[in-house]
């Protein structure tokens, strides 16, 4: 299965008091792997939309990578991946490579990069932007970034997949519930 996720901000305590998560600053980074555990499972895809760690040693990042149950973990830079790069060829990690902030992917349920579902395209983007590549054909902008200040407000075929929107319950969100959710709120056919 493929798991969405974007703004742990791990390494960042300050980021609960800012957010507003529901515990202590101390327990943000064993909190929001727990919750990622709680839901990934060493078969599954998570595909990080920016913002996973703050911390500028690999050392760490490796160490946090290592806690998460993902056979792989895909990851769209965002504005406080500083390191993100020296990720590749570490442990489950991949970066996407295409380019640094913005990536295209399609989607059959399996392999990420290769094949279509139902003909929908994913654009991930760690910003949540107004237009994209295929809009207009249907295709699904997932975002982070905001930290869940655009709840009610992302329109049409996009959809703030952040930890910090309360919609997914401070855990990745799976393309079944994502497909689920546009077809139920947004009536869309996906």
């Amino acid at each position: 299965m493929i798991y969405f996720t974007a703004d742990w901000h791990l390494h960042h305590n300050n980021i609960v008091n800012l957010c507003k998560r529901p515990w202590l600053p101390s327990d943000n980074d064993s909190m929001v792997l727990g919750n990622c555990n709680q839901v990934v499972t060493e078969k599954d895809i998570l595909v990080v939309i920016g913002d996973f760690c703050l911390s500028r040693e690999l050392s760490v990042w490796q160490a946090y990578c290592r806690r998460i149950r993902a056979k792989t973990i895909l990851c769209v830079r965002g504005n406080h991946d500083l390191v993100c790069k020296n990720m590749v060829g570490t442990s489950n990690w991949k970066v996407v490579e295409e380019m640094d902030k913005y990536c295209e992917v399609v989607d059959d349920g399996d392999q990420v990069w290769d094949t279509t579902f139902d003909n929908r395209r994913f654009v991930l983007c760690h910003y949540p932007m107004r237009s994209w590549n295929h809009q207009h054909k249907g295709a699904v902008h997932l975002f982070g970034h905001v930290h869940g200040r655009l709840e009610g407000q992302d329109t049409g075929n996009s959809i703030d997949v952040g930890i910090d929107n309360q919609r997914w319950g401070y855990r990745p969100v799976s393309l079944g519930q994502i497909k689920k959710w546009m077809t139920t709120e947004r009536g869309m056919k996906i």
